[in-house]
């Protein structure tokens, strides 16, 4: 910092000077001046109207305030018009309505209009402002009462308590008392109040608390055992048991006790066979086994056994191409040869129920799934003319244990496929 040109650190300033600071220059003078503040050109100290100030207000609200040269003309836009407004020539305002807006004008001074700026608040916003203020006053000031207590957790103990811990005089007379009645309880038994209380057995009842028996019931089984009717139901099981044949079964191996599965008939045997059966040690011997007739309804046979001659039906199960169904990522061909592979699986339910019915015959639509794994899902019978619930259930069964090649593209593939079945003989 300079002052007068020279370098100074502190100065003592008694009339006019000029401090330097970097590129700012400071004027210090008395307070008592001859000359003006500002040139009398500017028009700023002696109150020159060189300002065109402009207010437009709606129903009392300012919308927006200008700021012209004196003598500029003001131009308001009403929608598509244009209007212009010419400077006022005085401090009056001049008032000019357009629509529901008014247009106030006048001329002011630099100074009276920087001196007219300040801090001021929309009327509609006041209160608004005075509540919020008020609001936060309110929590300061709560936040000051608050008290400032201690985070611990103090147990909270009922009078009781307070009294056995505090009161020393209560304790002392409680066990007083209690060692008196302890005195007098020994008293009343006989011994002296310094003796030890002995330990008394508890009264035994004078009458027992067991169930009595009902005489009602004890009259009834005394005449059963006076009719002999004990004696006459154990004839009975014994008749019953020579006469009849038991199978007993135990364990897994006949010559093993307790762990054998074995046949054994109490008994008399029936005609044919020979022997008897009997207990041998810890096994049981099987005796009296015979057959009555012979297989496939023949009868007199005695010995041995006999079957009737018969055959096994055979029968043939046929693709119908023409009436295949495919919707999916796999070639029709490659799903007729996993078929072809496994059709004799088709054929054992066909064959294992044209044994007992050689007139089942039809055609049979089975619908599958083929999944991106190439595993079967979702088989179903579409129609059916077979009319065999055994064959149509085998045949889905067999079939979700078929494996096709994987589709393109990792989708499905639905499948409607016939199959023909047919008796050969």
């Amino acid at each position: 910092m300079t002052l007068n040109g020279e370098p100074v650190v502190e100065a003592v300033v008694d009339g006019t000077a000029s401090i330097a600071i970097g590129g700012n220059k400071i004027e210090l003078f008395s307070r008592e001046r001859t000359t003006p503040l500002f040139n009398e050109t500017t028009g700023e100290t002696t109150g020159a109207l060189s300002l065109h100030q402009v207010v437009i207000s709606r129903k009392g609200k300012v919308l927006d305030t200008r700021v012209l040269s004196a003598g500029e003309t003001f131009k308001f836009f009403d929608g598509d018009k244009t209007i212009d407004l010419t400077s006022p020539t005085s401090r009056d305002w001049k008032e000019t309505t357009i629509g529901q807006k008014v247009i106030r004008q006048r001329l002011v001074s630099a100074q009276e209009l920087v001196g007219g700026e300040g801090l001021t608040f929309d009327r509609d916003m006041r209160k608004p402002l005075a509540l919020a203020l008020l609001l936060m006053l309110t929590v300061i000031g709560s936040i000051v009462m608050m008290p400032k207590g201690s985070n611990k957790t103090e147990a909270v103990l009922d009078q009781k308590s307070i009294d056995m811990i505090f009161n020393a005089d209560a304790i002392k007379k409680k066990r007083t008392e209690s060692k008196k009645v302890v005195q007098s309880a020994k008293r009343k038994s006989g011994g002296t109040a310094d003796a030890p209380v002995a330990n008394i057995p508890a009264p035994m009842p004078e009458q027992s608390m067991a169930p009595t028996r009902s005489a009602k019931a004890t009259a009834a089984m005394t005449s059963l055992r006076n009719a002999g009717l004990s004696a006459l139901v154990g004839k009975i099981a014994k008749r019953a048991n020579t006469n009849g044949i038991m199978v007993a079964a135990q364990g897994v191996s006949p010559d093993v006790k307790g762990s054998g599965r074995a046949f054994f008939s109490n008994g008399t045997s029936t005609t044919g066979g020979g022997g008897a059966a009997a207990v041998a040690g810890d096994s049981y011997r099987l005796g009296g086994i015979a057959t009555r007739g012979k297989g496939g309804g023949a009868s007199g046979v005695r010995d041995g056994t006999a079957l009737s001659g018969g055959t096994v039906g055979t029968g043939d199960v046929a693709m119908v191409d023409e009436e295949t169904v495919i919707e999916g990522g796999l070639d029709r061909d490659v799903i007729a040869d996993v078929i072809k592979r496994n059709l004799g699986q088709i054929r054992y339910c066909y064959e294992r129920q044209l044994s007992s019915n050689p007139e089942l015959y039809g055609k049979l639509l089975v619908k599958f799934v083929i999944d991106a794994d190439g595993g079967v899902v979702q088989p179903k019978i579409d129609t059916s003319t077979l009319k065999s619930a055994m064959v149509e259930g085998c045949v889905l069964r067999r079939m979700a244990g078929w494996k096709f090649p994987l589709p393109k593209g990792g989708t499905q593939v639905r499948v409607s496929y016939p199959f023909l079945f047919k008796a050969l003989d």
